[in-house]
């Protein structure tokens, strides 16, 4: 017996003119990557074609690919997704596709970034007449991460001397009464490194100073732009602004004058160090701190403004940001 076939309709229309619409599935347009904390967030404008069920992320570690799909976003109307597993250091490249049913559409616009993580910090201050300032390495560092030092000294006129393979980003002195110096250096971490370094002194009536240590950092070229200043009189001590050059940046500012007290943080930024060479408060010695932010969009920083809890004072603040992995 020859086999039946069925064919099963579940509508009826009136083709007259006997036409058949066709269609192509458009990829969502602009997608953009920025960097949230430790991860990637993509940003996009929605398919125009509200059939769509969604989005496809695929990922890659090379631009142009391959790909590898990590998650599928709905509904079509979705503008956001974030990556919470990448690891710092790697650069990823992203394109989405939208997806109905089987049918996927051509690869968006590609894009690209890296993830400048903070390691961890440490921090030391040293009273008067004391002609060295010793600090640990943070915790967690590990070859290939970047550490910034950040060294306060009393008075202006003190010779300072950095230990073995710090490079000086920027030394800014403040001739003012209550005289003080800011200097701002580096360090690419290598496979082994000491336990702590020490800065000396010509001669000083209190230092302090502390490290921070961030991975996923470019380490042949890690600064993008850096400025520093002094400060007026007072409780309050603003970096200048500097206009970053490169996306997904890592802000890291310092904020020093010359009595010994705590800070509160510019607005936005995290606090990983604060410490002063005498018992706060004391109009005595001089006070420290470092602090940081991911700065997404290539542009102007705006200033960055800390606030000391006592003794108005003369101070100097720097600004820097570092470049991601390329």
């Amino acid at each position: 017996m020859a086999a039946t076939a069925y064919a099963v309709f579940s509508d009826v229309f009136n083709n007259t003119g006997n036409t058949f619409r066709t269609d192509t599935l458009d990829p969502p347009s602009g997608l953009a990557a920025s960097v949230v904390d430790s991860d990637i967030r993509l940003d996009w404008t929605p398919t125009a074609d509200t059939y769509a069920t969604g989005y496809k992320v695929q990922r890659g570690t090379d631009s142009g690919g391959p790909y590898t799909e990590i998650n599928t976003v709905a509904p079509y109307t979705t503008a956001t997704y974030t990556d919470n597993t990448v690891s710092a250091g790697m650069r990823y490249y992203y394109v989405l596709e939208t997806y109905f049913q089987s049918w996927l559409s051509v690869y968006s616009n590609e894009v690209s970034a890296s993830v400048i993580t903070f390691r961890g910090s440490t921090s030391a201050g040293a009273p008067s007449g004391t002609l060295s300032l010793t600090i640990n390495k943070p915790s967690g560092t590990a070859a290939g991460d970047v550490m910034i030092a950040s060294i306060a000294v009393r008075p202006d006129t003190a010779a300072i001397t950095a230990p073995a393979n710090w490079t000086l980003v920027r030394r800014i002195d403040n001739t003012n009464v209550n005289a003080n110096s800011l200097a701002v250096y580096y360090k690419v971490a290598g496979a082994s490194e000491a336990a702590n370094y020490t800065w000396t002194f010509s001669t000083s009536t209190g230092s302090a100073g502390g490290i921070h240590t961030f991975s996923g950092v470019d380490t042949g070229n890690p600064i993008d732009v850096e400025g520093g200043q002094n400060t007026a009189s007072g409780l309050t001590h603003a970096t200048p602004g500097v206009t970053t050059t490169v996306t997904n940046t890592m802000l890291v500012t310092s904020h020093a004058f010359s009595s010994s007290a705590t800070w509160t943080p510019p607005g936005g930024m995290t606090e990983a160090f604060d410490v002063a060479s005498e018992t706060v408060p004391n109009a005595a010695g001089i006070s420290i701190e470092g602090n940081y932010v991911t700065q997404a969009a290539a542009g102007a920083t705006g200033t960055k403004t800390a606030t000391a809890s006592n003794d108005v004072d003369v101070g100097n603040t720097h600004i820097l940001a570092l470049k991601p992995a390329p």
